[in-house]
Order: C-alpha cells, then sequence, then structure tokens
C-alpha cells in the first residue's frame, strides 16, 4: 500500500473510529468531534485551545483527541497486519508458480497475467541490462525477443474477449 496515497483514507478511517467511540461513550460530544480533532491535529496551536470546546468543560477537550488516537491506533495496526498477510500470502502463492516457470522453461502456465505496461516495464529493465552484457547485437536481441515472448505468454487472448 503506497503510504502518501493512503494517508487521507487512513486519517479518514482513524476518525471515523474515533467518532464512533465518541457517539457510544460521550454523545454528548458527537457533533462536535470533528472540529475538536481538527483543532487537536492543528500545529503551533496548544491542542486544548478550541474555541468550540470553551464552556464545554475539561472531558471535551481531552476525550475527543483520546478517541482519535485509539482510532488512528487501530486503523494502523490493523493496515499493518492486512499488508503482512497480504504480502505473506502473495509470496507464498507466487514464489512456486516463478520456481516451477523456470524450472519448465517459461512454459505454461505462466505465474501471472501481465498487461502490456506491465511487459513495456520489465523489458525496459531487461534491455539496460543487456545493453551491457558483452555479447552480439544477435544474441541481444535474441534475449530479449525470448524474455518478451515468455513475459507475453501470460496475457488473456483477446479472441477469448478478455
Amino acid at each position: 500500500m503506497n503510504d502518501a496515497r493512503s494517508s487521507p483514507m487512513l486519517d479518514e478511517q482513524a476518525l471515523a473510529f474515533g467518532a464512533v467511540l465518541v457517539e457510544e461513550f460521550n454523545p454528548e460530544e458527537a457533533e462536535l468531534y470533528p472540529e475538536l480533532v481538527a483543532s487537536y491535529r492543528r500545529r503551533g496551536k496548544p491542542k486544548y485551545d478550541h474555541p468550540l470546546g470553551s464552556g464545554l468543560g475539561e472531558i471535551v477537550q481531552a476525550i475527543s483527541p483520546y478517541f482519535f488516537e485509539i482510532g488512528e491506533a487501530v486503523i494502523a495496526g490493523l493496515w499493518t497486519v492486512a499488508q503482512g498477510t497480504a504480502e505473506k500470502s502473495i509470496e507464498d502463492s507466487l514464489a512456486p508458480g516463478i520456481t516451477a516457470w523456470i524450472k519448465r522453461k517459461f512454459g505454461k502456465p505462466v505465474p501471472l497475467a501481465l498487461s502490456d505496461g506491465q511487459i513495456a516495464s520489465i523489458m525496459k529493465a531487461v534491455e539496460t541490462k543487456v545493453e551491457r552484457m558483452r555479447a552480439s547485437k544477435k544474441t541481444k536481441q535474441q534475449v530479449l525477443d525470448r524474455v518478451q515472448k515468455a513475459l507475453a505468454e501470460g496475457q488473456p487472448d483477446e479472441r477469448d474477449g478478455k
């Protein structure tokens, strides 16, 4: 999961998680929760100084950020577990397939179907490596053609409507 793209989503999930806790444990604060957390997160301003918090007592100022922090911790933990599980699952399922594919000398079935863009990206990296080889132009081209063919074997067949 890309942290730059997921950060707003994780913040939204943490805020929503905290909102559920506020509704359950301190319902009178639920309506003010988003503003109180926004103030809490604002840099350069004391966390307890919020215009909506005046006159509502210290509990309002302390409890919203607390529930938000719990939400952040839970959501971060869930995503860490999910990413760990996904990576382990991918590694467990893909590694043997790639090994078998290599042992079959790139024979079918190919371990995964690649898009044209994915193949192009891989081929660009391969071409960079091939350029450094001390081999004839003909050999270099044969290597490129073979790799291209092996990668393309896993593409969906357009005749099948895929």
